[in-house]
């Protein structure tokens, strides 16, 4: 199933970050942080497989930058954030 955000119903719950520190809907990655809620919520895939396409999808984002300093800072929270979903997911997922 190939998701799209637009249908999803409870979009406003879905986004970078936890409760109480959620980052801004302009945030450049918050389309990939929604998709991968969303797959969170709905267990569509699995886990691991959840968050390999979180990375893969705030990488695409990224290279859209032509600058690559701004590339390399953004890759590198890209990283970041898919590192602390893998450290820290586990309990998120399962509830």
């Amino acid at each position: 199933m190939k998701f799209n955000i637009f249908n999803y119903k409870d979009k406003k719950n879905l986004g970078c970050g936890v409760e109480p520190v959620m980052s801004s809907r302009e945030d450049v990655h918050d389309p990939a942080c929604v998709t991968h809620d969303y797959r969170y919520v709905e267990h569509d895939k699995p886990r691991k497989e959840s968050d390999k396409e979180f990375l893969d999808n705030m990488l695409k984002i990224n290279s859209r930058f032509k600058s690559w300093s701004m590339r390399a800072f953004i890759n590198a929270r890209a990283y970041l954030w898919y590192g602390i979903v893998r450290v820290f997911g586990r309990k998120p997922y399962k509830d």
